[in-house]
C-alpha cells in the first residue's frame, strides 16, 4: 500500500510545482517541530528548576533537622516557611513530612529522561540558512511550475478543447442540415 502519491512524471513543470510544495510544506513542518521541541524544552526546565528547589530545601531541611538534633533549634530560628504556632516537636514531623516529599520529587526526576533539551539544540544546529534556503526554492519551484505548467501545458489543451467542441458543433449542425434535406427529399411528391 502506498502512503505517499506518486510523483507526477507526465509532465516536468508539474513534478517541478509539486516537489516545491513538498519542500514548502516540509520546511513548515520542521518549524512546527521545532515550536513543539521549545514547547517540551521550556516544560523541562521548569521541572529543572523545580528539582533545584527541592534539592536546596533538601539541604535547609538537613540543617534545621541538624539543629534540632544538637539543641540549637529555638522559634526564632526557624524558617520562615514552616507554621509558626508549631512546637518544636510539631516542627520536627512537619520536617521530616515536607523532607521525604523533596526526596521523592528529586529522586523521580533524577529517574525521568529529559531529551527535549538536547533534541532541541540537535535541530537548531541545521542553520537558519539553509532552512530559508530550502523554503525559497520550493516556493521558486512550487510557482514557477505551476506557472510553467499552466501556459505551456494546461493552456494549449484548453485551446484544443475548445476547437474540439467548436468542431464538433459545427460537425452536428452540418450532420443535421444533411439529415434534413435526406428527409425532405425522400418524402417529396414525386414531379
Amino acid at each position: 500500500m502506498n502512503y505517499l502519491p506518486a510523483p507526477p512524471t507526465d509532465n516536468l513543470y508539474k513534478f517541478a510545482a509539486i516537489a516545491g510544495l513538498w519542500f514548502v510544506m516540509g520546511v513548515i513542518a520542521y518549524f512546527a517541530y521545532l515550536a513543539y521541541l521549545g514547547h517540551m524544552a521550556e516544560k523541562e526546565s521548569n521541572e529543572y528548576m523545580s528539582y533545584m528547589r527541592s534539592v536546596m530545601m533538601i539541604q535547609d531541611i538537613n540543617n534545621r533537622i541538624g539543629q534540632h538534633n544538637i539543641g540549637n533549634a529555638t522559634k526564632e530560628n526557624r524558617p520562615d516557611w514552616v507554621p509558626q504556632h508549631f512546637t518544636l516537636k510539631d516542627e520536627l514531623s512537619f520536617l521530616s513530612k515536607i523532607l521525604d516529599t523533596h526526596q521523592k520529587a528529586t529522586t523521580d526526576y533524577e529517574k525521568a529522561p529529559h531529551p527535549y533539551g538536547e533534541k532541541l539544540n540537535d535541530s537548531l544546529a541545521v542553520p537558519l540558512q539553509a532552512t530559508l534556503t530550502v523554503l525559497v526554492s520550493g516556493y521558486v519551484l512550487m510557482v514557477g511550475g505551476f506557472l510553467a505548467w499552466y501556459k505551456k501545458a494546461q493552456s494549449p489543451q484548453d485551446e484544443l478543447a475548445k476547437l474540439e467542441i467548436e468542431l464538433k458543433k459545427s460537425l452536428l449542425a452540418k450532420t443535421k442540415a444533411e439529415i434534413k434535406q435526406l428527409s425532405r427529399s425522400r418524402f417529396a411528391p414525386p414531379k
